[in-house]
């Protein structure tokens, strides 16, 4: 145990470089959130898109209905 830790403190320097482990961390925050908020946006334009298909579907039919009624 001694052995692993005498070699990560060596490796990794925690005291000597927190800052960049800081920074390191931030950066991997800040991808992995950016990429849920492109997946969430992503979504919400898809559900839009599919909402307005439906809703043109719908207009059709009632064009559709008033076509077949009139004549």
């Amino acid at each position: 145990m001694k052995k692993t830790y005498n070699f990560l403190k060596v490796k990794l320097c925690f005291r000597t470089y927190w800052k960049q482990w800081v920074a390191f961390i931030i950066f991997l925050l800040v991808i992995i959130l950016g990429s849920e908020y492109a997946d969430y946006t992503t979504k919400r334009v898809l559900e839009y898109e599919r909402e307005k298909a439906i809703e043109r579907l719908e207009l059709t039919k009632e064009k559709d209905s008033l076509e077949n009624i009139s004549n």
